[in-house]
């Protein structure tokens, strides 16, 4: 489905795009027709948004499946996606452009940000803004990454007392590149702090507002009160049932806390295309875009077809079908995302699904066949045979995997010393809040922890449940009996004591 224009409109837009561009959207619509056939043939059909650019615009937009599949409410240029990690890309973003005005440098140190905090466990002067956005801090701290992103149990104040908790990676140091969240995170408590107000806040009037992204926000909130379509999370464990796991505002972060459309998404595109220029308007200054594409950090790693071998400010880079492509992807419970452009082509993609284990494959392969028509380079016949392929061939053996998992799950027996209501109370861990453990009307233990809920069922072990904190995600949580009585109980992460 190309976006609907008035008449006039659209018939100059045509008579451009044909002079400047010479290119045939049918392709494009054939990649979404066969996204949509290859959805009938394993009977899943989530949604799928995808937009392709060139130059200044957006030439095609395509769109299939469903946005709430009970509903069949199918997903269209409205629909708004959660788009994990690619927040990335605009966080990095807004930070250069507080630079540009003075507010902070990328050399500014964590003893510069947070002057009053100790750092007993790190070094706070040799770790900047630029180790924190490009992945090389060489610092973890767990609590508050699961904090912001997965329990939502957290505030201001002990957001900061989180970071004071930073501790050096187990592997790896200073100037070393590994991904993660921790950076943003980081950065996003002294936005905070210096603004006196939401990082969220600082990102509309700083990128938001600037791009005139009208239905893109970092609220979840935001959404339902302007009554936005947002698309509902799913899993091919449950295809037809949203995932209990979704989205709100105390887990949308800085480093994967957006939901947006195709279209907005498009616009950032252009503006990365065109050194900050959108409608004919310098809306980001130049150089700080030209900046933001500086590559800061080295990595040697591949996703799918595509071999990273550096990171700039919110952008992974790396060759792809013979050429330089920055790209953010994200991916969580539900959800997965692709924002990418060629700088020296001019071009670029956006794809959205509310899936995650098809949704990946699927952008790649959209991906694939896109930039294929774009470079004009490989059978566009045999990109989509494989894109149809793959995906069938995909489902099926998950299918199978999850028919195994299932069997053996089934196969558990209780293994616990005594009568459920000895498991039942609150826990409580200093760094990561509390688990309360309850029995639901069907006498099964029901677990609790911030916005995660799980119904425990039979662990692996003596004295131990399996929970599903995330869709397809089981691990086992044990329980601690001293003198008699259920004292404590150990996630793989902390040990949790009982009030």
């Amino acid at each position: 489905m190309e976006r609907i224009w008035p008449i006039g409109l659209s018939i100059a837009l045509t008579l451009i795009a044909t002079h400047a561009y010479a290119l045939d959207t049918d392709d494009f619509e054939r990649i979404n027709r066969q996204v949509e056939d290859t959805k009938r043939l394993i009977d899943y059909p989530f949604g799928t948004a995808f937009a392709v650019i060139k130059g200044d615009r957006i030439i095609y937009q395509g769109f299939s499946g469903y946005e709430d599949i009970a509903a069949k409410k199918p997903v269209d240029e409205e629909t708004l996606f959660y788009i994990a990690s690619s927040t990335k890309s605009f966080f990095a973003l807004a930070t250069l452009l507080k630079e540009g005005e003075g507010h902070l440098n990328e050399t500014s140190t964590l003893r510069d940000l947070f002057p009053d905090l100790a750092f007993e466990k790190i070094s706070p002067a040799d770790i900047t803004v630029k180790h924190l956005l490009v992945h090389t801090s060489g610092i973890e701290n767990e609590p508050l990454v699961w904090a912001t992103a997965y329990t939502g149990s957290h505030d201001y104040a002990f957001r900061r007392e989180l970071v004071d908790q930073s501790t050096p990676r187990s592997e790896g140091g200073i100037d070393r590149f590994a991904y993660g969240n921790i950076g943003y995170n980081i950065l996003s408590v002294w936005f905070d702090e210096y603004y006196k107000r939401s990082w969220k806040e600082t990102l509309r009037e700083t990128v938001l507002d600037p791009l005139e992204l009208e239905r893109t926000s970092a609220y979840m909130s935001e959404a339902a009160k302007n009554n936005w379509p947002v698309a509902k999370p799913y899993s091919i464990l449950q295809k037809r049932t949203p995932l209990s796991l979704s989205k709100q505002d105390n887990t949308m972060h800085a480093a994967g806390g957006m939901i947006s459309t195709t279209s907005d998404l498009g616009r950032l595109v252009i503006a990365q295309l065109n050194e900050g220029r959108v409608d004919g308007e310098q809306v980001f200054p130049a150089a700080i875009i030209r900046k933001s594409h500086r590559v800061e950090a080295k990595q040697d790693r591949s996703f799918d077809n595509i071999k990273r071998t550096g990171y700039a400010w919110g952008y992974n880079v790396g060759e792809y079908q013979g050429q330089t492509l920055y790209h953010h992807f994200g991916s969580f419970s539900g959800s997965s995302a692709h924002v990418s452009f060629m700088p020296e082509k001019g071009i670029g993609l956006v794809v959205l699904n509310n899936n995650l284990e098809i949704g990946i494959p699927l952008m790649n392969r959209i991906s694939d066949a896109v930039y294929g028509v774009l470079l004009e380079s490989g059978d566009l016949d045999a990109r989509l045979t494989g894109l149809n392929d793959s995906l069938v061939q995909l489902t099926n053996k998950l299918d199978e995997r999850m028919a195994a998992v299932a069997e053996r799950m089934n196969a558990r027996q209780w293994d616990l010393s005594m009568e459920k209501p000895a498991y039942t109370g609150i826990y409580k861990n200093p760094l990561y809040g509390e688990i309360k453990v309850e029995r639901d009307n069907a006498d099964r233990l029901f677990m609790e922890w911030g916005n995660l809920r799980s119904i425990a069922t039979p662990g692996s072990k003596p004295e131990t449940v399996r929970v599903e904190w995330t869709k397809g995600s089981g691990s086992n949580v044990k329980f601690l009996i001293e003198d008699g009585r259920v004292a404590a109980l150990r996630t793989k992460r902390e040990t949790f004591s009982k009030k």
